[in-house]
């Protein structure tokens, strides 16, 4: 998927590396987000916890992630896939899902260094083996387009809080 939102985009990745924590506030998907351990400064692992969606037929899913971010040429790259940690086994409240490799580039449009094209590669296992083909081919994009509309909404929001500044 992919966007262009209109903040640069040293702030779109700043606001997603520094306030993970925060992610729940905006994006009612995830019920909770917490950094577990800082790696490296460019590396990291965080748990999360998605919102159960379908009505509930999907039950939550928490996932331990470890990501990394770096730069190539103007482009700022996160990537992330499943890790584990002892602190955090999978656990009977949730599904343990499994985030493979994939990512975010936040690049400055040419030209326009105040906006950004932002692109999301994703994929996931919610481990869902019970529920028909149709039922997760309705349900699973939905979730995957909301979860992009709520970053891009967050991001329109950072605009304009710093134009109040």
């Amino acid at each position: 998927m992919s966007s262009v939102v209109d903040v640069p985009a040293d702030v779109i990745f700043r606001e997603d590396w520094n306030h993970v924590a925060d992610y729940p506030k905006w994006n009612p998907n995830l019920i909770h987000t917490e950094v577990i351990l800082d790696i490296t400064p460019r590396c990291r692992l965080s748990y999360q916890v998605s919102a159960p969606l379908g009505n509930g037929l999907i039950w939550s899913r928490d996932a331990v992630i470890v990501t990394y971010w770096g730069n190539e040429g103007n482009a700022t790259h996160i990537a992330f896939a499943s890790s584990t940690w002892p602190a955090f086994p999978p656990s009977d409240r949730y599904v343990r899902a499994t985030v493979y490799p994939q990512g975010f580039t936040h690049t400055p449009l040419p030209g326009d260094p105040e906006r950004t094209f932002v692109q999301w590669v994703y994929h996931v296992d919610v481990h869902l083996a019970l529920v028909p083909a149709r039922v997760l081919d309705l349900i699973l994009p939905k979730a995957c387009r909301d979860n992009f509309v709520h970053f891009i909404e967050h991001a329109k929001g950072l605009r304009r809080a710093s134009e109040k500044v």
